[in-house]
């Protein structure tokens, strides 16, 4: 696994590379970059079974809620499926063909569906109320603060 993530880079048409959103792109080639840190014992494990557990591992060192796995996940699916739109190499992984790693989708997609959201909580009257009291320079910097400007 890590000797795909270590090929060279692919040289593709710059149609090719239109038919993705630069957002996929740029979220493919992070995850591909990250596979290099693939731990030994899982190097020569079936490519099923290492990504599956090595997702399982950075799900627990990075303290990932299940949402953020269920994501990594389908970005690792997506980036290997056109891996050569990526790196030098003739054909993609499909690990969809996979009987393990179809469970471990279906499993990590039911605990995303199951988590409860991690939501602000909302504005209570009170706070609403002492931010109109404010003068109208402070209630800017205030709104400024809340839209991430």
């Amino acid at each position: 696994m890590v000797a795909l993530a270590n090929l060279p880079m692919a040289k593709v048409p710059k149609v090719v590379e239109l038919a993705l959103a630069a957002s996929t792109r740029k979220e493919h080639q992070r995850i591909l970059a990250k596979l290099r840190t693939l731990p030994n014992d899982l190097a020569d494990a079936p490519a099923d079974i290492a990504v599956t557990e090595w997702l399982s591992r950075l799900r627990s060192e990075h303290k990932w809620r299940w949402s953020s796995t269920l994501k990594n996940t389908a970005c690792l699916q997506g980036a290997l499926k056109i891996l050569p739109v990526y790196r030098l190499c003739r054909s993609g992984l499909l690990l969809n063909t996979s009987p393990i790693w179809a469970q471990f989708c279906k499993a990590t997609s039911k605990m995303a569906r199951a988590e409860l959201p991690n939501q602000p909580k909302a504005i209570t009257a009170a706070q609403v109320r002492a931010i109109l009291a404010l003068p109208a320079s402070a209630r800017e910097s205030v709104a400024k603060m809340g839209s991430g400007s």
